[in-house]
């Protein structure tokens, strides 16, 4: 057991874990992002020896050229090499004409062309590596709630969103969206946390209310 007590962590509370291919394990908390190595030696990166724009992690996702991209409290940082970049609000680093909607990432993921999905509380921020970004919310699209807790990817390639009050919305990244909640489904809360697709194409979906899974349509 690793706490603040016996190692580097620099706090006891975990938000997230994500491995690399390299075999070093990258921890993210409420008081910095942490990355033990493979021949575990630690690192602790904080707002005054790093790039990034907070210290309480939420999500952590590798993409295939080792970039580390990282969801925080105020905003998304990006990590390649010893090279970071930050895009919040009031970050220059888009472009011209696309505001960043919420400075709250509350989960980042990729599909597999290797688009960054973020889920952030005023919608679903897509960044296609062209340098576009393009947001969905509830004023220009099918989205029906604007605070979306977690992001997931199904077989079909369909963006699973797990929001605050409305259940899980199913987003074909085109135009088609369909909506799963607790009164046409046997979802136990319309509150979803996380959501996990295995091997079998089987969606897990935590909610506050409890664990449900399903296969296509069928809960």
């Amino acid at each position: 057991v690793y706490n603040i007590l016996n190692s580097r962590l620099p706090s006891n509370y975990i938000n997230t874990i994500s491995p690399d291919k390299d075999g070093n394990t990258w921890i993210g908390t409420l008081n910095g992002l942490v990355k033990i190595a493979a021949d575990a030696s630690w690192t602790v990166f904080l707002t005054t020896n790093s790039g990034l724009p907070s210290n309480n992690i939420n999500s952590i996702v590798h993409d295939a050229a080792g970039t580390v991209w990282i969801g925080t409290k105020k905003g998304l940082a990006k990590y390649a090499g010893s090279v970071w970049k930050a895009y919040h609000s009031s970050s220059a680093n888009f472009p011209k004409g696309f505001a960043f909607p919420n400075d709250t990432v509350n989960y980042v993921t990729l599909d597999s062309s290797q688009n960054l999905w973020l889920a952030t509380n005023h919608g679903l921020v897509k960044y296609n590596r062209a340098n576009s970004w393009t947001l969905y919310n509830t004023e220009n699209s099918g989205l029906i709630d604007n605070y979306i807790n977690t992001v997931g990817i199904d077989k079909s390639g369909n963006i699973l969103l797990g929001t605050k009050d409305k259940g899980l919305a199913k987003f074909d990244g085109i135009s088609k969206w369909d909506y799963y909640n607790s009164y046409n489904t046997l979802l136990p809360g319309n509150d979803i946390q996380a959501i996990a697709v295995d091997s079998a194409g089987i969606k897990w979906l935590c909610s506050v209310k409890g664990l449900v899974f399903f296969k296509d349509t069928a809960y």
